[in-house]
């Protein structure tokens, strides 16, 4: 035998269903080196029945809450960290973030979905930016922020999501230029393109939104924030498409109005938690949303009940997929 180590070996052609068979059981880190070795296992690894294949069997394994952690206080805004919880045994794990910020900076996490994180941070005075990061290989892409074409003061509310189907994903920018400005707008960026591919004016129903917003099947979902001092208008949740760039509108039921609201994803349907408390007790119900009709159909999943004040931090829930970033 020669002690020449050969320089190129030749790969067996194993049938997709196999190789997914092999490496559905394997970790993000082992699937990310096998994609660097060669161009087969790239293209095979990263196609969308791959991901779809392995992303299922991740599922069943649960899922991690993404907590983003920091101080009011500027003094202290660098000692910022953000911890992935195992929803099922409470492990916390930290998360390094992939930016240099500085003292004078700050990050804020958008959203995560499918093991990709999305970002807007600072890293010194005004100049701010988005970045999309997949923390199993480390690979980043850095996407221009839309808030530096038009004002600093403006209100604004980002999110981030997936689109069906698809490996690619979209960014949902809405703004308005000025405080007092009658009509929201909204910007997309989308990462087929590699660029912010339309803006439009929102209906004059997408009024005072809730950044805390879920993403399912290409959708975005807000609740709309209450105003007590103009006239009471009826609760609803706004809805915007990522794939047909169109907004809707689900009132909220008689008895599934109170205190407090929440959206959450389930099973990949859209949910309600609905809280009534005082200083004693509370009770929360659980609704799941059919929103696929034009009159959505509201069935009640669960109702708990306890003592004190209900806490509802804002934490991103990811199922622990890994995902080709484009």
């Amino acid at each position: 035998m020669s002690d020449i180590p050969p320089k190129k070996l030749t790969l067996p052609d194993l049938p997709n269903e196999i190789c997914f068979e092999i490496f559905k059981h394997c970790n993000a880190k082992t699937i990310c080196k096998v994609k660097a070795t060669s161009h087969y296992w790239k293209n095979t690894l990263n196609s969308y029945e791959f991901v779809s294949e392995v992303s299922e069997a991740w599922k069943s394994k649960g899922c991690s809450i993404i907590a983003h952690y920091g101080f009011t206080n500027k003094l202290n805004s660098s000692n910022d960290w953000v911890v992935s919880i195992d929803a099922l045994f409470g492990e916390p794990n930290n998360i390094n973030v992939a930016m240099v910020v500085t003292n004078d900076g700050w990050y804020r996490v958008i959203g995560v979905e499918n093991g990709i994180f999305c970002f807007r941070y600072c890293s010194a005075r005004n100049t701010s930016y988005l970045l999309a990061w997949n923390p199993a290989d480390n690979s980043t892409k850095l996407i221009p922020d839309p808030l530096g074409h038009y004002c600093n003061k403006c209100s604004f509310i980002y999110s981030f999501g997936y689109f069906p189907g698809s490996v690619h994903y979209g960014i949902v920018h809405l703004f308005k230029r000025k405080p007092r400005q009658k009509y929201w707008r909204v910007t997309m960026y989308f990462s087929l393109e590699r660029d912010w591919v339309l803006t439009l004016t929102c209906p004059d129903y997408v009024q005072i939104l809730d950044p805390n917003y879920v993403s399912v099947d290409g959708v975005m979902y807000w609740i709309k924030l209450r105003d007590a001092d103009k006239n009471p208008t009826p609760l609803y949740i706004v809805s915007f498409s990522m794939l047909t760039y169109t907004f809707g509108q689900i009132f909220v039921p008689n008895e599934a109005t109170t205190n407090y609201h929440t959206l959450l994803i389930h099973a990949r349907k859209l949910c309600l938690a609905a809280t009534n408390y005082d200083h004693e007790t509370y009770s929360s119900t659980i609704w799941e949303i059919s929103a696929v009709r034009e009159t959505p159909s509201w069935t009640k999943l669960l109702t708990t009940n306890g003592y004190g004040h209900p806490y509802f931090p804002a934490l991103f829930i990811d199922d622990d997929l890994i995902q080709v970033m484009e």
